[in-house]
């Protein structure tokens, strides 16, 4: 299993610090052993091939008979000690080791268990970032060697939920626990809690200390980033599946009596619920940024199980049209029967409430707010254009009727009260892409409803650091090139700083300065700035990718993002970002971690620019620390974790409809994408492919000129 290792070798070494100049925190990991001679040597080594600067791994082992002697003998000089000596069983063992510790962070590793790559610096990152007592990462399951896939537990960051945690059969068994391996804790919490597991206890020792770190207001952070691999055999104590009930309920039920809870009663779990059905509705599919967000949740539920499927209304010009899709997708939707119906964007179909006023009739619904659609009369954007009205009531005094998508000013007070009976409704959620895109939605929704986080994320087989050589031999730059990679890129748009941005980079005087962006450029704008090489639409993950690892630094000189999704696929490929302050790029941006948010003038980006570009020191540690941070916050099972939690806190669905555990079956993961798309007319195919080419503004006259054309003619 250690071949696990090879393929996950990382192209970079871990900077000398943490962000923002502290140490990287001492780690103790505490191993009880006894006769497991037959794995320990995989546990050390997987401690050992971290390659982390500050562990202290201490073996505990039980005076094994069984070969473990020599193993041990053999890897000495990579142990901070070695105890060997009969103890009383695993926790007496483990008492004895915390007593020799002396890291912030601290954990057991059972002896047949192992770290998964690069655990140790995402474990240290976490509480770097989050200041949470307790960090919880993915576990890896594996059976004779063959992966099965990975755990992540169902609890919400904030306090440990003591309640749910001892409900042995409403809580812990389904899906509110933890696989040992895969929690690490504070010295600190360890300490207040009384520096012990009970010695009387064989199978819930630790179930037991954390309802004792609960009582001490432990607080708990939950990353996507594999911890643990845990190897499910045939010798392991936890498969009785009596013995472990027997001790557990006296525990949790005295804890329960402690705190005025009911006690548990019986003796069987229920059965779990069956996979949420979810249709995935948007307008143009899985197209552009929003398009792109909305597979990637859609891959994130297939991989924890649920049966998804995807419909598209597609580009509608005029209402027929539109009605016609519309029935078809609500009647193939009734026959699909889901549990969950899940939007995205739908501009594209008519700009008013009409389509999503009739799914919440239906079926719960959760919208992802990828800009501010929902809370206008038609535009996605108001507060970029200093436009106050969706607060209090859109109408046809709209100062930008024109804009995409643009609306017939008679119209605009219709689908905003529309959008208001939607937001209103039990059956509904919210789901923002940042804090910010949040507040806004909170500001407007009605009776105090609010929205709720949904951290989006890529999928990391694609989205991950690589031979910047290659990339550049790939897209036919130099080696010896400064490159900067502008992502948000729209001539056209008054918002994305495009021009500005060109122009504060020409004149910035950095040597070898060669600047990328996305998407088509005007032939003139090519030959007003030489130094500008376009690599066009992108339309696979990987080209997007590829261009990520030729860059030394990605900027933004956008002032109106609600995430800023190109930022966050930055990071997790290890480029270091750089940003204005300002709107949803202050969550794309982890400030001083992935690479620095600046005052609103592009005289700030480029004096920070210059800082990279003076100190390639710099700018491999803040790439560095933005993948690790990555892959802790900006995964797909991250993404589904945050989905899953805002799902049930909300109580959208019936109580107990959506299980509690997260299995991420590496099966399903591979699963194809079921999508029902409108089948294009040759007519609608140019449609698209002109919607491509030119920016928003022309496009929206010419659209609106259709339809006059469209209204003249059938009148």
């Amino acid at each position: 299993m250690l071949d696990v290792f090879k393929g996950n070798k990382n192209d970079f070494t871990l900077p000398e610090t943490l962000p923002g100049g502290s140490p990287w925190p001492r780690i103790s990991i505490i191993t009880p052993s006894y006769n497991n001679a037959k794995y320990i040597e995989d546990t050390i080594l997987s401690v050992f091939l971290q390659e982390y600067p500050n562990v202290e791994h201490i073996i505990v082992d039980g005076a094994s008979k069984d070969g473990t002697a020599a193993i041990l003998d053999r890897h000495r000089e990579k142990l901070a000690h070695v105890i060997q000596e009969p103890d009383t069983g695993q926790s007496n063992a483990i008492n004895k080791g915390m007593r020799l510790t002396t890291g912030d962070i601290v954990t057991w590793l059972n002896s047949d268990d192992m770290l998964a790559p690069g655990a140790l610096a995402s474990i240290a990152m976490a509480f770097h970032t989050s200041g949470a007592d307790i960090v919880a990462g993915g576990c890896q399951l594996y059976r004779n060697g063959r992966f099965l896939g990975t755990h992540l537990t169902s609890c919400a960051d904030g306090p440990l939920p003591a309640d749910e945690i001892s409900d042995l059969y409403g809580g812990w068994q389904t899906g509110k626990f933890f696989y040992q391996p895969e929690v690490m804790f504070t010295r600190d919490l360890w300490l207040r809690a009384g520096g012990y597991v009970r010695e009387d206890l064989h199978f819930c020792m630790d179930v037991e200390m954390w309802l004792r770190f609960a009582a001490c207001g432990a607080i708990l952070h939950v990353i996507g980033a594999p911890v643990a691999m845990f190897r499910l055999h045939e010798e392991q104590k936890t498969n009785n599946p009596h013995a472990s009930p027997d001790e557990y309920l006296p525990v949790a039920n005295a804890w329960r009596a402690e705190h005025g809870l009911a006690p548990i009663t019986g003796r069987r779990q229920a059965d779990p619920p069956p996979p949420l059905r979810v249709a995935f509705v948007n307008d143009i599919g899985f197209l552009y940024g929003a398009g792109i967000a909305h597979k990637r949740l859609f891959k994130g539920l297939v991989a924890a199980g649920h049966v998804c499927e995807a419909w598209t209304t597609g580009f509608q010009g005029d209402r027929k049209r539109y009605e016609q899709r519309a029935n078809l997708i609500l009647s193939e939707l009734h026959n699909f029967a889901p549990d969950l119906v899940v939007c995205g964007n739908l501009h594209c179909t008519l700009a008013d409430s009409g389509m999503l006023e009739r799914l919440t009739e239906d079926w719960p619904t959760c919208f992802c707010l990828h800009d501010l659609w929902l809370l206008t009369g038609h535009c996605p954007h108001p507060g970029f254009l200093d436009c106050d009205k969706h607060v209090i009531g859109c109408d046809h005094m709209c100062p930008s009727p024109d804009t995409y998508p643009a609306i017939a000013p008679g119209d605009i007070y219709a689908a905003w009260t529309g959008k208001r009976r939607v937001m209103a409704r039990d059956n509904f959620l919210a789901l923002a892409n940042s804090a910010w895109t949040r507040e806004q939605y909170n500001r407007c929704a009605p009776d105090g409803r609010e929205a709720r986080l949904l951290r989006l994320g890529c999928d990391e087989k694609t989205f991950h650091p690589g031979s910047r050589q290659g990339a550049r031999l790939e897209l036919g730059l130099d080696a010896d090139d400064f490159v900067v990679l502008m992502p948000m890129v729209d001539f056209s748009s008054p918002f994305k700083g495009s021009i500005a941005g060109l122009e504060a980079l020409s004149g910035a005087g950095l040597e070898n300065l060669r600047i990328l962006c996305f998407g088509m450029v005007e032939k003139e704008i090519l030959e007003r700035y030489p130094l500008l090489k376009s690599l066009g639409y992108l339309c696979e993950p990987e080209q997007v990718a590829t261009a990520y690892r030729a860059t030394d630094v990605v900027v933004s000189f956008s002032h109106a993002e609600t995430f800023g999704q190109t930022l966050m696929e930055a990071g997790c490929c290890g480029i270091p970002t750089l940003a204005y302050r300002c709107t949803g790029q202050t969550d794309a941006v982890a400030d001083g971690i992935a690479g620095f948010l600046v005052p609103m003038s592009p005289a700030a980006l480029i004096d920070r620019l210059r800082e990279l570009h003076r100190s390639a020191g710099l700018r491999s540690a803040l790439g560095t620390w933005a993948y690790i941070h990555s892959r802790n916050t900006r995964t797909l099972h991250s993404e589904y974790h945050s989905f899953h939690t805002a799902l049930e806190h909300a109580h959208l669905l019936p109580a107990g409809r959506i299980g509690k555990n997260i299995f991420f079956d590496v099966a399903l993961s591979q699963s194809d994408v079921v999508m029902h798309i409108e089948k294009p007319s040759s007519f609608g195919m140019f449609k698209d492919w002109v919607r491509r080419m030119l920016p928003y503004p022309v496009w929206t006259r010419l659209r609106r000129m259709y339809r006059s054309v469209c209204g003249r003619a059938s009148a």
